[in-house]
């Protein structure tokens, strides 16, 4: 079962609201790990890839630690072969072969949620909010 209930809202969007609960919600942002998150040696070539193109992002906004390794290199496993599977025309013919990618969809969506890979699980994870550039340039330097 799903999680449930609605959404909850971000800080800035109840600040800009003018919502006493501005202040009542903690930022129980995630934070990045201090340890290096290294790639899994087992990944096929497709799947280093992907790991490479998404695994940045996910450190920085703290969602990739070092224990999420294994089962972020699985998804990066299955969506390269998602993608192999898909991109077989002639098997998609076979209804059998079909329900097998949309199996390995629906798997992939899991993951995704779990790593805040979609928007509405973005919306669930408490991540840091990042800070506007200041219009001031001198600010770049001093603050």
């Amino acid at each position: 079962m799903g999680q449930r209930g609605p959404l909850p809202e971000r800080n800035n969007v109840l600040e800009r609201r003018g919502s006493w609960r501005a202040s009542k919600v903690k930022d129980d942002g995630a934070q990045a790990p201090a340890e290096r998150v290294l790639r899994p040696r087992w990944l096929s070539e497709s799947g280093k890839a992907i790991w490479r193109r998404l695994a940045p992002r996910m450190i920085e906004n703290g969602t990739l630690s070092p224990l999420d390794t294994l089962a972020f290199g699985r998804y990066c496993m299955m969506t390269a072969r998602w993608i192999d599977l898909g991109s077989n025309e002639e098997a998609m013919a076979d209804p059998s072969y079909v329900k097998i990618v949309n199996q390995c969809g629906d798997g992939l969506l899991k993951l995704e949620a779990q790593f805040g890979l979609t928007p509405a699980s973005r919306e669930r994870l408490k991540l840091p909010e990042k800070k506007a550039p200041s219009s001031n340039s001198k600010d770049r330097f001093f603050s």
